[in-house]
């Protein structure tokens, strides 16, 4: 149950297409990541369509003004370590990073319990890392954390690109993703990987094929207000 479909691409391809994204795509699509647009603060990339009659055409049929335009996550994937300490300390070294953004930027909602506890956090690490004050800084360490295990040596992948992938989420092995297969989607063939349901199965459990129960039948994502992402690259680096 959700409310939009994701791409993921293993890290070479994902920074080959990164390279391809700024020549091939047609002119209303824009490759979006924290390297090219100083509002975006997430690890992955977005490609947003940028026509804006089509987003209002869109937004009057939903009912709903969309938060940022309209647009696919694209998450690439990477290697992970095999030993599970070292899993838990990537992951707690993201989370604590992350907390550092969210204090000193502002990101993260302080209405709820999870939300005061990790600016907490956040206020108390910024403290004791004062040189930690620049966005890029903070995202370029993060980037790095995501990248340390190369996937071409790695048995074990996933997405790095979030602490709370690395932390509540196993691997899995990377021949889950060493070819494709398709399958029927909306009236579409989808090319996914060839280990797909083991890939849903780590994602949402062994019932990901069952219906929620209706109260948990709702958007995962906020539909509050504009962000300027769709408008397009900023040209921060």
């Amino acid at each position: 149950w959700d409310d939009d479909l994701d791409m993921s691409m293993p890290r070479p391809d994902y920074e080959k297409f990164k390279e391809y994204a700024k020549t091939e795509l047609p002119p209303h699509l824009k490759f979006l990541d924290w390297t090219n647009t100083k509002e975006f603060t997430l690890l992955f990339g977005k490609v947003h369509d940028t026509r804006e009659a089509h987003i209002r055409e869109v937004e009057e049929k939903a009912g709903y003004e969309l938060s940022s335009g309209l647009f696919v996550d694209i998450f690439p994937i990477d290697g992970y370590p095999e030993r599970k300490l070292s899993r838990l300390i990537l992951g707690w070294r993201a989370f604590c990073l992350r907390a550092i953004a969210r204090f000193r930027f502002g990101e993260y909602c302080r209405e709820s319990a999870k939300g005061r506890w990790v600016w907490r956090l956040g206020c108390v690490l910024s403290v004791l890392c004062p040189w930690l004050k620049r966005q890029k800084d903070i995202l370029r360490k993060l980037e790095d954390l995501a990248v340390s295990y190369s996937y071409g040596t790695s048995h074990l992948v996933g997405r790095t690109c979030s602490d709370a992938s690395v932390l509540r989420r196993p691997p899995v092995e990377k021949d889950i993703w060493s070819s494709k297969t398709v399958l029927p989607f909306e009236g579409r063939s989808i090319s996914v990987p060839i280990g797909w349901d083991m890939c849903l199965r780590n994602e949402y459990g062994d019932n990901y094929m069952q219906m929620p129960p209706a109260e948990k039948q709702v958007f995962s994502h906020v539909f509050n207000g504009r962000e300027p992402w769709w408008k397009g690259p900023t040209g921060n680096k």
